[in-house]
């Protein structure tokens, strides 16, 4: 009897699957959701038959035991945790680290034209996000005359969106223009559009990333003429920000607000404002405290205690705490840990740190001993990120970072022995 569905229809179901969970944690989490439910049963799909075959090749493959590890860590955060209801949520946000390593790397048919596809799609998903909520911006200045309203968290306030993750989803879509075959004068115009919302959201460690990326790509030019004019241009557009008045620069000074004194202090005052630096090291500071007042240096204290923890160290400190008349009700209670290593270890202890970085460790080593340049753009951003954020703590983040790496990894054709191959 012949199949209702041939594998090719199969495979090109699957890919959509691969696209609607890569793009639609650009938009919405429920969506993003949906998106991955789907990605699971075309998967399932597509490898009707081969099921064997597949978890056969998968218990060879150390990137998953890697992701299967982490994942446990969280598991066992869930056992010595008091808040066990809190650990487990953050075991359901964690699941992706089993489900997308299962995914893609069992299977993988896709031929270069469907990853020049996702790759135009990941990038238009974040041009439109972005195009979308300056036009609703912009219609709002034409009222209020506030040019505030078109830089950092303002510029996504229409959509109540996160300046760092959509400066993260740009400068990962300048690196995927990289791998994309389009006309050059295309290519210069998106870039163009992508870098000026990296400009606009004014994301420090992304416009220094920028940079890198930047020169990285001006060296690799053999044509010495457009080296030094490309040179020229980002110095002239680095002058015209530093000399003249503008929230760029009004980021970049919020630095001369660090005292390193703050950070040892006893006691703090409601008064006192903590500059991004400032605050993410009193954190560091907050994080040993924990761990060695609860002697959880091997242990952790549990994915559902930390950030409790975290929290009774603020109001503890007298740091302003919010105002429950006003719009502020948590003040820096708001925030988390901001650095996934340092999340990572107040959670699981020094055992979990070291199974987050062997992860990580391992991508790297792959980049480099495949020549992956994808990989190896990827890793920088977000091993460097994870310093500044929890990425790994929100779906959003965690999505992009396991589904780009992993897609990555499948482009090294050392890799094609670990998957399925197409019928």
């Amino acid at each position: 009897m012949k199949p209702i569905l041939s594998q090719n229809t199969k495979d090109n179901l699957y890919f959509w699957g691969v696209v609607c969970a890569s793009c639609t944690q650009i938009f919405h989490i429920r969506l993003n959701s949906i998106a991955i439910i789907f990605l699971i049963a075309t998967w399932l799909l597509a490898i009707a038959g081969k099921y064997k075959e597949a978890f056969f090749r998968l218990r060879k493959n150390p990137l998953f035991w890697l992701c299967f590890a982490v994942f446990m860590s969280f598991i066992y955060g869930y056992f010595i945790s008091e808040d066990r209801s809190t650990a487990a949520f953050f075991i359901e946000k964690k699941l992706s680290l089993i489900v997308l390593p299962l995914v893609l790397l069992t299977y993988f048919p896709f031929t270069e034209k469907q990853l020049q596809l996702l790759f135009k799609a990941f990038i238009t998903s974040t041009l439109l996000l972005l195009t979308t909520s300056t036009l609703l911006v912009f219609y709002d200045f034409l009222h209020h005359g506030d040019l505030e309203a078109f830089f950092y968290h303002n510029l996504l306030s229409p959509f109540h969106y996160s300046a760092i993750i959509a400066s993260l989803y740009c400068l990962m879509s300048l690196v995927l223009l990289q791998r994309i075959s389009t006309h050059t004068s295309w290519k210069w115009i998106i870039s163009a559009l992508l870098i000026i919302y990296l400009i606009l959201l004014s994301s420090r460690l992304m416009l220094l990333l920028l940079c890198l990326f930047i020169l990285v790509t001006i060296f690799r030019k053999k044509n010495m003429a457009v080296r030094w004019l490309s040179l020229l241009t980002i110095a002239s557009i680095a002058i015209l920000l530093i000399i003249s008045e503008n929230p760029i620069k009004k980021r970049y000074l919020e630095l001369s607000l660090f005292y390193p004194e703050k950070i040892n202090a006893s006691q703090y005052q409601a008064s006192d404002y903590f500059d991004g630096l400032s605050l993410r090291l009193l954190y560091i500071r907050f994080s040993f405290e924990i761990l060695t007042e609860h002697k959880a240096w091997l242990t952790g204290v549990g994915t559902g205690d930390a950030d409790k923890l975290l929290q009774e160290k603020i109001r503890t400190s007298g740091m302003y705490t919010g105002n429950p008349q006003g719009e502020d009700q948590l003040g820096y209670l708001r925030f988390t840990f901001h650095n996934q290593y340092l999340q990572t270890l107040v959670q699981t202890g020094i055992p979990g740190l070291l199974l987050l970085v062997s992860l990580l460790g391992y991508c790297w080593v792959f980049a480099i001993r495949n020549k992956n340049q994808l990989l190896w753009a990827l890793m920088t951003m977000f091993s460097l990120c994870f310093f500044t954020d929890d990425w790994m703590e929100f779906q959003a983040g965690l999505v992009s970072f396991l589904m780009w790496i992993l897609i990555s990894v499948n482009l090294s054709k050392s890799h094609l022995r670990h998957t399925l191959k197409a019928s």
